[in-house]
């Protein structure tokens, strides 16, 4: 009973986390780091530099997290975790190593972690025992508090063989969960009661007076004990009935198939009714009912799963394993799917539809066709006349305006001695869509004799001017993940269809990106100074699933 009344507690603690968070988020913080948004991108035009994780002992660490840098004056910063127990840190403005301490708002449990570069650092009981024995310290306390650049470095350096002795030393208790992490601090890790989640739900880890205890939660055993500062001379029981009474494991699932396509294959299984999670084992050669030498794609929810990013006309294998608090089924029967041979790579093609449109900087001079005016026979002699038009303005409705000259003809025109009056034709114009307010038009009639003989009467050349607007519409390119791995990543890692980091999440490529002074030179170099925006690193993570 004492574990779900434990995450009893953690959940009424978070609720005053949350309003702690808000209270301090009103006021401006107070020193604590985040991860960075895509509003800092676009502002800076930087990505930062992130470090993150999770702080679990077995339940979600509800608390808070420190992290403490490598600076001559040590930088610090906190922040709350996130009711999984997650955290997160932009560390662009701090130096590496880093170390880091969460603390439990219900019962004030500490544990530590470290970190010797921007990306994943999980805290857990384990991750404690690490630190301290790297640091050769009996408490990791001591570590953080007296942290200095020299420290973190000694850190830094007795990492490796820390984790390797405890990876040794606690074999037993880790096979039976079926825990096969390669790094204990930066390898997937969640508070989901599988896996390493799985172990620390059902043993206790403490550290006293510079001895590291592990016992049964269960009933008391102890199952480990050893000098924190010599774990590899530690030791385990020999006593199988002190070892953590798990349930049942799920049965392998069955019903698995996979369906090829273009550079994707779909695997499919029914669902194993105590599982809460799948792992999915794939390679390029027969898995034989072994994990051997397979890639791994972890916590998948539910069937069915669709891997993209493939290589073309290309076979692939595949098993899957379910996996509850237990632990991990057997291997499922294999199943195998050939790619389409040829690789089809669809992309959003841009269209731009625009009116075609004719500019001439000088004004347009049409010259209306000839108008004959046949009047009686007369003989008028006058005084030259001068005919002034009264300012027309006019406002065409949207006309078509084709290429060909326009032809006009005039209504027959009398003219007597008084001033001529000509009447036109009422014009049609074909053109483009556009509006033209003609400016005002002047005509001054050239003196006029008219004689009984027929009169010949050519108007004065008008002027038109018209303006038109084309409109253009533009389809927006999507962004393709795929490109942007080839462009940015394959320089470094494996091709996207055999890549090493399949299943990494968009803040893990943050990280990663943001760790890695040779990809993050990489990446402004390929994109002309450019660092990749959240969205594009989205992209990738999504062709990497």
């Amino acid at each position: 009973m004492h574990r779900p009344l434990k995450r009893a507690r953690t959940a009424i603690a978070a609720l005053s986390l949350i309003t702690i968070s808000a209270i301090i988020a009103a006021c401006g913080g107070g020193g604590s780091g985040g991860g960075g948004s895509v509003a800092d991108v676009a502002s800076t035009g930087v990505t930062p530099q992130v470090l993150s994780g999770v702080a679990a002992t077995g339940a979600p660490m509800i608390g808070q997290v420190s992290v403490k840098d490598s600076s001559s004056a040590p930088k610090e910063k906190t922040t709350v975790t996130g009711s999984d127990g997650s955290f997160s840190f932009d560390v662009s403005d701090m130096k590496a190593p880093f170390m880091l301490k969460a603390t439990s708002a219900v019962g004030g449990t500490t544990m530590y972690s470290f970190a010797d570069q921007p990306g994943t650092a999980n805290i857990h009981p384990l991750s404690s025992v690490a630190v301290a024995r790297a640091a050769e310290v009996d408490d990791p306390e001591d570590a953080y508090q007296n942290s200095d650049s020299a420290r973190h470095e000694k850190i830094r350096s007795g990492m490796p063989a820390a984790m390797a002795a405890l990876k040794t030393q606690l074999k037993p208790l880790l096979d039976a969960f079926d825990v096969d992490l390669d790094d204990l601090i930066k390898d997937d890790f969640a508070a989901d009661q599988t896996g390493l989640d799985a172990v620390l739900d059902n043993v206790k880890v403490a550290i006293s007076g510079g001895t590291l205890t592990i016992t049964n939660a269960t009933t008391g055993a102890v199952l480990f004990t050893a000098s924190v500062k010599d774990i590899e001379h530690g030791k385990f029981t020999d006593d199988e009935n002190d070892m953590p009474k798990r349930g049942p494991r799920p049965a392998a699932p069955t019903g698995v198939s996979a369906t090829g396509g273009d550079g994707q294959v779909t695997i499919d299984w029914q669902p194993v009714s105590d599982a809460i999670s799948y792992t999915i084992y794939w390679s390029t050669k027969n898995i034989a009912a072994s994990d051997e030498g397979a890639k791994k794609i972890r916590h998948v929810k539910n069937p069915p799963y669709v891997q993209t990013g493939l290589a073309a006309g290309t076979t692939y294998y595949y098993t899957v394993r379910a996996v509850n608090r237990a632990g991990r089924s057997r291997h499922s029967a294999e199943a195998s799917a050939t790619t389409n041979g040829t690789a089809t790579t669809t992309a959003a093609t841009t269209t731009t539809t625009a009116a075609s449109t004719t500019t001439t900087a000088g004004p347009t001079t049409t010259t209306a066709a000839t108008t004959t005016t046949t009047a009686a026979p007369t003989t008028t002699t006058a005084a030259p006349t001068t005919t002034t038009a009264a300012p027309t303005t006019t406002t065409a409705a949207p006309t078509t305006t084709t290429a060909a000259p326009t032809t006009t003809t005039a209504a027959p025109t009398t003219t007597t001695a008084a001033p001529t009056t000509t009447t036109a034709a009422p014009t049609t114009t074909t053109a483009a869509p556009t509006t033209t307010t003609a400016a005002p038009t002047t005509t001054t009639a050239a003196p006029t004799t008219t004689t009984a003989a027929p009169t010949t009467t050519t108007a004065a050349p008008t002027t038109t001017t018209t303006t038109t607007t084309a409109t253009t519409t533009t389809t927006t390119l999507a962004i393709n993940g795929a490109a942007l791995y080839g462009t940015n990543c394959a320089g470094c890692h494996n091709p996207l269809a055999t890549t090493e980091k399949r299943g990494a999440t968009a803040a893990e490529i943050s990280a990663g990106i943001a760790g890695v002074s040779s990809m993050r030179n990489s990446i402004l170099a390929t994109n002309g100074g450019i660092p990749l925006t959240q969205a594009q690193i989205a992209a990738i993570a999504a062709a990497m699933q």
